[in-house]
């Protein structure tokens, strides 16, 4: 919780901040809340789609806005508006505002029903929970693991990063030599999976550890539900993939990577930085930095667009 004043000064090196009633500066904010619904008490915000004519209905007593929005303030002060704070992102500055002020961290626990190998290392003011299991691994400071999930041998994660249930960072790939009889013999998983600070990989994810060399996830990456990252694959810092994703072995993906919801990307195949890879897309050719890939194959966005029309 904090007080339209605090979140005011928190805000005013990133946004414009229009005070529209300075009775109430040292009210409380207890909570966020969507656009429609927040009212007294709460913060929301507001990007540049919002339509001027439904101000009347705003009621929140903080609000972000991005600056493109129209608003009129007279409008926003009747409606209970406290404090307005303007910026280019008004969702970022929220999600910060979020963090700093809303959002409970977790103490340090670990569940009874957590099981953790003896030759494994837990950092300070880590949470375990029920179900979860420690193998021979590294857990930097900080980190949760959420219930039901496994963090198996040879994995190691830097600080501040979060597991969600059910999550399996470090299985054996998938990697077979058919024999003469055409029978897949298993070859050697023997690579960790090393993982750095402030990722997220959410709810029945699997991570594969490298089969002779390591699978790496950078820094501040975010991997969804139900994703599957395989052996040997490297993900860039801050790149995010969304749900039910596949990261074939050995893919490299750079930087700030989008990768879409249900988008897969084959085996060996690099992604430069700041490329976006589209909802559904099959990526069977390197995608270079900056680019955008959509359909089955992925070709260019645009391109792949232009032939939807074609054929409409």
């Amino acid at each position: 919780m904090a007080t339209i004043r605090e979140i005011a000064e928190y805000l005013s090196g990133a946004c414009d901040i229009h005070v529209l009633d300075r009775s109430m500066l040292d009210s409380d904010v207890n909570g966020i809340a969507s656009t429609e619904e927040a009212g007294a008490g709460e913060l929301t915000f507001l990007r540049a789609s919002f339509t001027a004519t439904e101000e009347t209905k705003l009621r929140a007593s903080v609000l972000i806005a991005d600056t493109a929005c129209e608003l009129d303030t007279d409008a926003l002060c009747s409606g209970g508006v406290v404090l307005l704070a303007r910026c280019e992102n008004a969702r970022l500055e929220f999600c910060r505002v979020a963090a700093r002020f809303f959002t409970a961290k977790r103490t340090g626990s670990i569940h009874p029903r957590a099981e953790i190998h003896p030759e494994a290392r837990v950092g300070n003011d880590c949470v375990i929970d029920s179900g979860a299991y420690v193998g021979r691994a590294t857990i930097g400071d900080g980190c949760v693991i959420g219930a039901g999930a496994r963090i198996l041998d040879g994995v190691t994660l830097g600080s501040d990063c979060t597991v969600y249930a059910n999550a399996v960072i470090g299985a054996d790939g998938f990697g077979f030599e058919r024999d003469a009889d055409g029978i897949p013999v298993k070859f050697p998983q023997r690579g960790c999976v090393l993982v750095g600070d402030r990722v997220e990989v959410g709810a029945c994810a699997c991570i594969d550890r490298g089969a002779l060399s390591d699978t790496v996830i950078a820094d501040d990456v975010k991997i969804d539900n139900l994703v599957h990252v395989a052996h040997n694959a490297r993900i860039g810092r801050a790149t995010m993939i969304a749900a039910n994703a596949v990261i074939a072995g050995s893919a490299v993906l750079g930087e700030r990577v989008w990768v879409g919801p249900s988008a897969s990307i084959s085996n060996g195949l690099s992604v430069g930085d700041d490329a976006c890879v589209t909802l559904g897309a099959v990526v069977t050719a390197a995608v270079p930095a900056g680019a955008r890939v959509s359909g089955n194959f992925a070709v260019d966005h645009e391109r792949f667009l232009s032939f939807l029309r074609s054929i409409r």
